[in-house]
């Protein structure tokens, strides 16, 4: 009976480290996912802000400057 107490407390503890390991996995990935979308919203308005400029200096017609307003 003692070796199956054992092998049920190994078990246990073994479950445990799986339990801990996956939470901080499941917490790295939370964390670069949240600095990648902060990453991607950086670049898309610097990529509207890019596309603006352009429309705006480089395209006088009142279709493409109402086109930069809207950007």
């Amino acid at each position: 009976m003692n070796s199956t107490n054992g092998s049920s407390e190994t078990n246990n503890e073994i479950l445990k480290l799986k339990v801990e390991y996956l939470q901080k996995r499941l917490e790295q990935t939370l964390q670069h996912s949240q600095a990648a979308t902060k990453l991607i919203y950086l670049v898309d308005g610097a990529v509207l802000g890019f596309c603006y400029f352009i429309i705006k200096e480089f395209d006088k017609n009142p279709i493409s400057l109402s086109l930069a307003a809207f950007l």
